[in-house]
């Protein structure tokens, strides 16, 4: 699976209100998914990288998230700063300065791989190797993979769901869910 692919689920969800909606587009995006990803998918939509009682995280905080975005987008550190002022949230600064023109070209592996690295990475000088480990991630991402790989580093991915609604959207592809409406009657039959 693309790591766009992902992105554009992410960003579905982001602008959905309806839990039973988010029901059908963990569905789907499951449904897509091979064997291999469906874990790492799951904890990347709960905004981590693995079982919270793991207790791993990137290590990445908004300085050097800042700084890979500026080398990775080839623009001044200051400009970065400037525009997280403005919206709060350093995946979008990611999205609008990342350039139009790059394709899809990450896996989802690939990311989740990319990241669990930059976890990983400890010891003398590590800050900078994580730091450049994300810059070589965002240098090959499109805008709204740079925006939800800079959320998913932070650990601000901000999709409001946990373990249970991923669970129920893991059991759910066995559903054929055309529409909300198709989905509750089903989602209710498993019940």
């Amino acid at each position: 699976m693309r790591f766009n692919i992902f992105a554009n689920y992410l960003e579905k969800l982001e602008n959905t209100a309806s839990r039973l909606e988010m029901y059908v587009l963990f569905a789907e995006l499951f449904r897509a998914a091979t064997p291999e990803t469906i874990a790492p998918l799951a904890y990347l939509c709960e905004g981590q990288l693995l079982p919270s009682f793991e207790g791993l995280e990137t290590g990445i905080g908004e300085r050097s998230a800042a700084a890979a975005i500026a080398v990775a987008v080839g623009k001044g550190i200051e400009e970065v700063d400037s525009l997280s002022h403005k919206t709060g949230d350093l995946g979008l600064v990611a999205e609008e300065l990342t350039p139009p023109s790059r394709r899809p070209q990450l896996g989802m592996l690939e990311v989740y791989e990319g990241l669990l690295l930059i976890a990983r990475t400890s010891g003398r000088g590590s800050a900078e190797d994580k730091q450049r480990q994300l810059t070589d991630l965002l240098k090959r991402a499109t805008p709204l993979e740079s925006r939800y790989i800079v959320r998913i580093t932070l650990g601000r991915l901000r999709l409001g769901v946990g373990a249970p609604t991923i669970i129920e959207a893991v059991r759910a592809p066995r559903i054929e869910a055309k529409s909300a409406a198709n989905y509750r009657a089903g989602l209710q039959h498993l019940l």
